[in-house]
This record gives structure tokens, C-alpha cells and sequence, in this order.
């Protein structure tokens, strides 16, 4: 960690934020300039500017807590939808250098825009696109599909609720 981290600040309560939950791995804190009322920031505990940096153990509670927080979110704020959103590295908006989700509230007309222009490819395209991504995994050792944790590897995810984690 950097003492220029404001999101490891955050963890180690050297910054005043409004945190809503806290384990072992992960914290969250409400967005000080949401996009929408209940914008909560979800942030791995170790500091590390993309999620890949993360253990699977690391990233599967990250997920968890996500997917815990939204149903929670969307009941407190009656939202009728939520985006959760990551950005890895500054072409794709990451303005800090510490990961985190994004777990956005949304209501119909609410005047966020989470949008691309959708770009045309013919299909001699995306099997040019199929066929490199499929060397590269070939040539890294990896197989075509996300390869799982042997038994020995399997995540222990901490399951939210059976070990009680901070609420504020």
C-alpha cells in the first residue's frame, strides 16, 4: 500500500467513509459522489490495482459480498435493477490504484448511461478474434474454458452471514 491509497486509507479507517460491511477480505462504503443513491464501492481488503492480482479466494468473496449487498441495496433504496460495475486500467475508466466493483442502484429514467456504441464485425472477424484467443489460452498453458480449482485449491468463500462480519 501506498499512503497516497485512499481505498487502503479507507481499510485501515485513516479516512472517514461510511462503511456499510466488512470480513477478512472485503469491505464496502457508500460511493461519496454516487451515481445514484445507494452506489456502494465493494473493495478487496489487499491492495492490488486489478482483480487478477487476487487470490481465487480473494475474488470469489469479493463476488459474494456483491451478490449479497445487491438485494439489500435494491430493498433499502427500491431500486428496480443494479449494475455492478469493474474497470481495469485507465482506457476503461479505472481512476484509482486499488480495484473495487461498483454496485450501482437503478431505477427506470434514473439518467445514469452505462452504454458503447455497438460495433459491427462480419464474420470473418470474430473467428479471427476466436482463433487468437485460443492460441494465446493454447499458449499459456491454459484450456478453453476458465479452468476450476482442483479440490485442493477449491475457495473456502467465506459464506456472509455465518461468521458475523462488520455492519455499520
Amino acid at each position: 500500500m501506498t499512503e497516497q491509497c485512499l481505498f487502503c486509507s479507507i481499510r485501515d479507517n485513516k479516512i472517514q467513509s461510511y462503511k456499510v460491511y466488512e470480513d477478512d477480505y472485503v469491505f464496502a462504503v457508500l460511493d461519496i459522489k454516487p451515481a445514484n443513491p445507494g452506489h456502494l464501492l465493494i473493495v478487496p481488503k489487499k491492495h492490488c490495482p486489478v482483480i487478477t492480482q487476487l487470490s481465487v479466494n480473494e475474488m470469489a468473496q469479493l463476488f459474494n459480498v456483491a451478490r449479497t449487498l445487491m438485494p439489500v441495496v435494491l430493498k433499502v433504496t427500491g431500486a428496480q435493477g443494479a449494475n455492478i460495475l469493474y474497470s481495469a486500467g485507465p482506457a476503461a475508466g479505472q481512476r484509482s490504484p486499488h480495484a473495487f466493483l461498483n454496485l450501482i442502484p437503478r431505477k427506470e429514467n434514473d439518467g445514469v448511461v452505462v452504454s458503447w456504441e455497438p460495433k459491427e464485425l462480419d464474420q470473418a472477424s470474430f473467428k479471427e478474434m476466436q482463433d487468437k484467443l485460443i492460441r494465446t489460452l493454447s499458449e499459456l498453458g491454459k484450456q478453453q474454458q476458465p479452468s476450476q480449482p482442483s479440490e485442493k485449491e477449491k475457495p473456502e468463500v467465506y459464506n456472509v452471514g455465518s461468521k458475523p462480519p462488520r455492519y455499520w
